[in-house]
């Protein structure tokens, strides 16, 4: 279900989180489980780049504001879904 969430975010904001309960409750637990693990910048992306927060910003606008390149955000970012998702499978 993450890899259908992924394609959906190329498309624009997910709902199907909000319309599953049981698969919000399991991501809510992986996340749970993942955010001690995570770096301070791993958190800021999450919070960022997945809509945690009502500033959802661009690889562009982190990277900016960071002083570092879109693709360093985007190495950054990968590595937090996949951290996620591998506390989702748990």
């Amino acid at each position: 279900r993450m890899g259908e969430y992924e394609r959906s975010r190329e498309r624009g904001r997910d709902d199907s989180f909000e319309t599953d309960p049981e698969l919000l409750n399991k991501l809510k637990e992986a996340l749970e489980r993942v955010i001690p693990s995570l770096t301070a910048r791993e958190r800021r992306v999450m919070v960022h780049r997945f809509g945690f927060d009502e500033d959802f910003l661009t690889l562009k606008s982190l990277a900016k504001g960071w002083g570092i390149t879109k693709e360093r955000v985007r190495q950054i970012e990968l590595g937090t879904v996949k951290k996620i998702r591998a506390s989702f499978f748990q």
